[in-house]
């Protein structure tokens, strides 16, 4: 929730029921001159802000909020938004503001006005929208808040009633007090009286709806909008009397009633080619990637292209003519030609689905989590149309895409299964209230969908069939919903064509309710619930079996071509390939990416190429390697001291790399933790994969060498941190050994094979070096064991503890100056207690309390950096304290920082690929540098003397931190 900001919800714009009905003020009274309505009601209001000082505060929220909003910063973007906003402004009353408009890459369909003058309008907004006019009948509601000054009036009252402020200064003091407000706003409760609430809707309907109007902008498309968002609708004058509409309806009405009372020549006339241009820009907008930063990177000193690091193939697909071949991975589709086996072109993509080909292999289709649809012409290799399903009223559980690409199918958050045109964006099919999760669903479900790719979680069955005709979804569970219903089977089947639904036979609803798919338009395969020696493939919709057989799995996909399909998951693999003809499986593969084309499968090989092989022999008969991708997620990064070696794992490879000539010494599957040695030798954490057990192994660097030093093979939790082994273990473990501590220290690596759930309380914690073994430390916590982060870059730990915990307690009972402190304090909710560790000796370096303001922030990740603890918290912050008192030092809005405690320097990314170096004590801005890709990693080398910037393209870069300079 955004409390400095007004967020609009759109199911509430234009709050017409007193507004232009205007019972109050006659509409005749302020169009007769063409002049905007009088603000009237918040002319009177407790603004503490003059319009420099409200832009001041615009500034600070969006420093908060662009980076989870995805502000796309591009001038080609937001030109043509702010010219629409141009327009009604003319109309608008004198504020002061200096009004501006960003899109943004939110999933919703939505608008929001900040403070300052900065309207917000979400991608799919605009895609939404039908015409310019519609957009502006948005823009002018957001700016009738913003002209009233809604936003500076709401955080007057706040600074007010939280921090007893009645005044503010300059821009420093502005952004020093909304801090102190972001730190305390749970600490009191401001209430806000019903018609205070209406009454700014009031205000800015009556002064935005007739700029709108005024600017030219045609009335009715205002009310054509209402009526798709809301689903509003006309009703008759005697449904209207007997109490038949609901609100939406009933402000459609007076909307539309309305709109007749605006004099003609108070209306500008707009240009008419206004509609060629809007489809233009909106077609832009939707097809637009990248981050729209300009490079500027002072002080460069290197910049190298890495050999690059290979993601893991997450999706593999034939075409249904078997002349191609998709690969998707986390940031990229590569379509491949079969023969020659070559890649022919690529997609870079952001949180997509797996993608399709079109039935006639002619197209490529991809669409992500906002839903946008692209398809892409295979021989020309160009887009041919992008399109951007909006999804009015809340977010989905799990969507599904048609073979055809003209459909998808949504389960959405309020349980509701709709099937939406791509292209029109209207519900060709819709069920109400299909399924209603129980409590413990939604919160399993919640929990577990950011764990599949794309951030869904495959709550249903859901499939089309081959052709695209028809759809069909399924549920079965046990347990109550949360109207407290027991559970039922559920199933639906539509045949698209007619939009009707369509009976299904009991075997077809069997596999439904468990696991199936279609092998061709008019048969089914599947898991025949519970039984799966009854499985088999039966004809649809009647459902007549054709063949049995013993089959289960969670997911089955056939070949488009042939007698064998793929399934997931099989015993021992991730996907096994299954021959219907013979009724068995002819192998298996660990890694689940695979699809099958008459005899011939493709999947990928160990060094990261992707191969064509025979499915009864095995024989590879084809091989070729993808072209580099953007980075994915990093488990890990480790920059030698030197600048010179750099060691980087994802989640499925890892990789190291001479930085002085960007060559890969090293390609090896993925590891957690790493620690660079100064002979260029590297140690790590390589998890279990297969038969090969966990162990801790060295990269030799200079000579591109891997060997394990051994096996970690009991029930502790260790964790690889740097140069440390952080182990973790039930205390009475501890007390039930028989060896002793020098027989422990010669046996190295012999600590975990996975691991394992700590206990709360009385735990035996660890310190081991991580190149031998041997035994540094160790720590009882016979109370709540503390949260650990160990940073490896300035050799620091730090342990956490909530403030109102046992252990906790303990600690300050103990040290006089900080029960004082605490006395002082107050046990409060959220607050912490840090203490500061030399990881080398176990020594206790410092403690001190962590105020949050009754939670009003929370820590999210501490580093410890010489004399300064960094905190991040979950208000897109970094908090700088002294680590000998406790002060807080500075603030800084952003999410990812390295810091120089020689130079007193900080480095910031606070938006996608624009890192600001800042002085760490008195917050100046030292400069700016901008990358056309995001930031991967942040380092500063030597003794602040350099910067490192790894980015998501794989392009290293150093800097000579003595030639940042200030830019514009």
């Amino acid at each position: 929730m955004i409390c400095s900001a007004k967020k609009v919800n759109l199911m509430r714009i234009f709050f017409l029921v007193i507004s232009l009905c205007a019972v109050a003020f006659p509409s005749t009274v302020f169009f007769q001159d063409c002049a905007p309505p009088p603000i009237v009601f918040n002319s009177k209001s407790g603004n503490i802000f003059s319009p420099e000082q409200e832009m001041y505060l615009g500034d600070a929220v969006m420093e908060r909020v662009e980076k989870d909003y995805r502000v796309m910063d591009d001038a080609a973007v937001n030109a043509y938004l702010q010219a629409i906003g141009e327009r009604i402004i003319k109309h608008l009353p004198a504020s002061g503001i200096r009004y501006r408009f960003v899109v943004a890459d939110l999933p919703d369909t939505n608008a929001y006005a900040f403070p300052g003058g900065r309207i917000m309008v979400t991608r799919k907004l605009i895609s939404f929208v039908r015409s310019e006019d519609e957009l502006a009948a948005v823009i002018g509601h957001e700016l009738g808040h913003a002209t009233v000054h809604h936003g500076a009036i709401d955080m007057s009252r706040y600074f007010k009633q939280i921090l007893n402020v009645s005044s503010v200064g300059d821009r420093r003091d502005v952004f020093e007090k909304y801090n102190r407000y972001l730190e305390a706003f749970r600490t009191k409760r401001v209430n806000t009286s019903d018609d205070h609430e209406n009454n700014q809707q009031l205000e800015a309907d009556k002064i935005g709806v007739f700029a709108v109007y005024a600017a030219g902008y045609d009335p009715n498309a205002m009310t054509s909008f209402w009526k798709r968002l809301t689903d509003a609708k006309k009703v008759s004058f005697w449904g209207s009397v007997f109490g038949e509409r609901r609100p939406a309806d009933k402000r459609l009405g007076e909307m539309i009633s309305a709109v007749k009372n605006i004099p003609t020549p108070c209306i500008d006339k707009l240009a008419s080619s206004t509609k060629s241009d809007f489809d233009k820009w909106k077609g832009f907008v939707i097809n637009y990637s990248g981050l729209g930063a300009k490079e500027s990177l002072v002080g460069l000193t290197r910049r190298q292209t890495l050999v690059p690091l290979r993601s893991d193939i997450q999706h593999l697909r034939f075409s249904p003519d078997g002349q191609y071949v998709l690969a998707q991975d986390a940031s990229t589709v590569s379509v491949v030609k079969r023969e020659p086996f070559s890649v022919v072109f690529r997609v870079e993509v952001e949180d997509a689905f797996p993608a399709i080909f079109s039935p006639d292999s002619q197209s490529l289709v991809v669409y992500n989590r906002n839903l946008r649809v692209q398809k892409w012409n295979i021989s020309d290799q160009k887009l041919i149309s992008t399109n951007e399903i909006a999804l009015p009223g809340g977010g989905y559980w799990q969507t599904r895409i048609s073979p055809v690409g003209n459909y998808v199918a949504c389960y959405k958050f309020n349980a509701d299964l709709i099937v939406y045109d791509v292209v029109s964006g209207e519900e060709v099919f819709k069920q109400k209230d299909f399924y209603l999760p129980s409590y413990w669903e939604v919160f399993w479900w919640d929990l577990m969908k950011d764990y599949y790719d794309g951030g869904e979680y495959p709550a249903l069955n859901i499939e089309f069939s081959p052709d695209g005709k028809y759809f069909i979804a399924g549920k079965r569970t046990f347990g109550r919903d949360l109207f407290g219903n027991f559970m039922r089977e559920q199933t639906v089947a539509v045949d698209l064509s007619t939009r009707q639904k369509i009976s299904i036979g009991e075997n077809v609803k069997k596999l439904l309710l468990t696991s199936m798919d279609f092998i061709g338009s008019n048969k089914v395969i599947g898991q025949y619930g519970s039984d799966a020696k009854k499985s088999g493939v039966f004809t649809f919709p009647d459902g007549e079996r054709l063949a049995q057989f013993e089959l289960s799995g969670s997911n089955f996909l056939a070949g488009y071509s042939g007698d064998l399909i793929t399934v997931r998951p099989v015993a021992g693999a991730a996907v096994g390939l299954f021959d219907l003809n013979q009724k068995k499986f002819l192998l298996g593969n660990a890694k689940s990416a695979m699809d099958v084309y008459d005899k011939t499968f493709v999947a990928e090989k160990r060094d990261g190429e992707i191969g064509l092989f025979n499915a009864e022999t095995r024989e590879n008969i084809a091989s070729v390697a993808l072209p580099p991708s953007p980075f994915g997620y990093l488990r890990t990064g480790e920059l030698s001291a030197d600048g010179n070696w750099l060691v980087v794992s994802e989640r499925s490879r890892g990789a190291a790399w001479d930085l002085r000539t960007g060559e890969r010494k090293v390609h090896i599957r993925a590891f957690k933790g790493s620690y660079i040695t100064p002979d260029a030798m590297v140690y790590s954490d390589f998890p279990k994969q297969g038969k090969s057990e966990r162990s801790i192994a060295v990269m030799d660097l200079k000579n591109s060498t891997v060997n394990p030093l051994g096996d970690m093979a009991s029930d502790a939790n260790i964790r690889q941190m740097g140069r440390y082994l952080l182990v973790r273990k039930p205390l009475k473990e501890k007390k039930e050994k028989t060896e002793k501590e020098e027989d422990k220290k010669k046996v190295p690596f012999s600590e975990e094979a996975r691991e394992k759930a700590l206990p709360d309380k009385e735990m035996l914690m660890e310190l081991r070096d991580v190149k031998t073994g041997t035994l540094l430390w160790q720590r009882e916590f016979l109370k709540e064991r503390p949260s650990v982060v160990i940073n490896s870059v300035h050799d620091s730990m730090v342990l956490g503890w909530a403030l109102n915990s046992d252990a906790a307690k303990q600690i300050i009972n103990n040290n006089p100056a900080l029960k004082a402190k605490r006395e002082k304090m107050g046990d409060k909710d959220g607050d912490q207690l840090i203490e500061l560790i030399d990881p080398k000796t176990g020594e206790i370096k410092g403690d001190f309390l962590l105020e949050t303001g009754e939670g009003s922030f929370r820590p999210e990740y501490l580093t410890l950096a010489g004399d300064y603890l960094l905190v991040n918290d979950n208000r897109n912050r970094i908090l700088v304290f002294s680590s000998a008192t406790g002060d807080l030092i500075t603030r800084f809005f952003g999410n990812y920082a390295a810091a120089s405690p020689a130079t007193k320097r900080i480095a910031i990314e606070n938006s996608p690929g624009r890192v600001t170096i800042f002085d760490i004590v008195t917050g100046a801005e030292i400069t700016k540098l901008s990358f056309i890709h995001p930031v991967s990693m942040i380092q500063f080398t030597g003794e602040g003397q350099g910067l490192f910037v790894l980015t998501s393209d794989q392009t290293a870069y150093t800097f000579d931190t003595a030639k940042f300079k200030a830019v514009d």
